[in-house]
This record gives structure tokens, sequence and C-alpha cells, in this order.
């Protein structure tokens, strides 16, 4: 019998990206951290020079775009060029950092959505590292995965895949993989709302995938993202349960 996707994604490896800068004019010696979020990797469909697509936050790529996010001053000092973002291969339980690669400086956003696609540096070397890797985990989900573009029935149980990140940019800063389920609650056409059934969802789960077992009976082994976590909203004035905001898959298609 096939795993849960659940049960799945803790035999799998954890990804993360962290984006850094380095202004020199502002008497920098080296490059700091600027942000952290989830991420994950989706094949492309169409004949490009790359096979795989990094999907996460704009935020996290860019965090100077959003002002209403970050409301520090030197930000506006931070342009694409002074940014250089990495995508991270964790041990799924402990967090552990595994493997660290450079992505392409070219970043494609969405002119509205709080979504980016960025590419490896070196994709050949990537695959070969992840071809080992999945080679001592079994029954675990696929590196990269495929997109989910129909609508999601309500009431849908969906997994979710990211990070809790505490003391972020300190000689203490924990990277904590996360894997959280919810249900479909609504939609109001380019986002679904989950609601969260084991935890209340912690900040740091942006950029990451929201995952959906087939709905197809003879494709039950296949797991499909339908979309990518945007933010949390609050349920109501007492914070008893958080809403995950995901943009479903035809919004990502646009960027590929």
């Amino acid at each position: 019998k096939m795993l849960s996707v659940k049960n799945r994604l803790n035999r799998s490896l954890s990804y993360s990206l962290s984006s850094w800068f380095f202004i020199p004019q502002l008497g920098m010696n080296g490059y700091d951290l600027l942000s952290r979020s989830a991420a994950f990797v989706t094949p492309t469909r169409k004949q490009l020079q790359q096979s795989l697509h990094i999907l996460t936050s704009a935020h996290v790529v860019h965090p100077f775009k959003f002002p209403h996010y970050y409301p520090e001053d030197w930000l506006r000092f931070v342009t694409e060029e002074d940014v250089l973002c990495f995508f991270e291969i964790r041990e799924s339980q402990t967090g552990l950092l595994l493997h660290t690669f450079e992505l392409d400086q070219k970043v494609r956003s969405h002119s509205y959505a709080d979504i980016s696609v960025l590419h490896f540096k070196n994709e050949e070397e990537v695959l070969s590292v992840i071809a080992d890797e999945e080679k001592k985990a079994k029954n675990s989900i696929p590196f990269a995965i495929p997109l989910y573009s129909n609508d999601i029935p309500i009431d849908k149980l969906i997994v979710l895949s990211g990070t809790s990140v505490e003391n972020s940019g300190t000689n203490e800063e924990k990277v904590t993989p996360l894997v959280i389920q919810g249900r479909t609650k609504a939609s109001n056409g380019y986002r679904n709302f989950i609601e969260t059934i084991d935890m209340i969802s912690p900040m740091g789960m942006c950029g990451g995938p929201a995952l959906m077992e087939s709905v197809h009976e003879d494709d039950k082994d296949n797991v499909y993202a339908v979309g990518l976590v945007e933010g949390i909203v609050k349920k109501n004035l007492n914070k008893i349960k958080i809403l995950m905001i995901l943009l479903i898959n035809m919004l990502i298609i646009l960027l590929l």
C-alpha cells in the first residue's frame, strides 16, 4: 500500500531557499542574509534550456519590492544586482543542511502575485546529487513535483510542506522542516484557503508547496503541487485557527 503524502514527505529531503545581499558601498565585507523561505521544484512544461523551475515567494527573493512587509529603511538601497539566492537541501527530520546550490541571478516574478521562478546555475550537478540522495530514501516524494491545474474539491485533504525558522540570521539560527495537513475551505478564483488540521501554521511556510494525492483512481501513487503557500490569515479574532492562502496552479502556469 502506498504511504500517505505526509508520511512520504517525512521520508523525503526538505528544501529551502535563502537570499543574500552584498553592497560594498555600505561598508559590507561580504554577503549577509536577506531572507529565508520554503521552496519547491517542478518540471518545465516547455522546451527550455533548463528542465526544472524553482518556485518560491517573491517577498523572500526580492524583499525590497515589498515595503509593506519590510519597512526597514536600508532595504531601499538593495537592488536585484546585489542579491544572490541559494537552494538548500536539508535532512527532513533535523533540518541539517546537506547541500547548497547557487541559483541563476535572473529572477522572474509575477506582476502582482507573490511568487517567483528561479533556475539552478548548474542543473546537472543538482540532478546528480539528487539521484544519489534519492537512492537512500524509499517511498519518498519526487524531487520535481508536477503541477495540478484543475479545480480542487472543497474539503480535500492538502499537505503543506515548509519550514520553521528560529533566530534567523544569528549564530543560533535553526531551520526545521514542517509538514502540516489541512483541508480546502474556500476559493476566490485564484487563491484557495486551507484550514490547518494538526497545528497552527508558524511563519516560514511561505514558498512551500501545497500537495495533493491524485483524484484519479488509476493515478493514486502520484502527488501533485496544487499551489504555493502565499501567506497566513486569521480565522477569527481569537486566533484559534489559521488559514493558509494558496495560489492555485492556473496562476503558476503564467510563469512557466
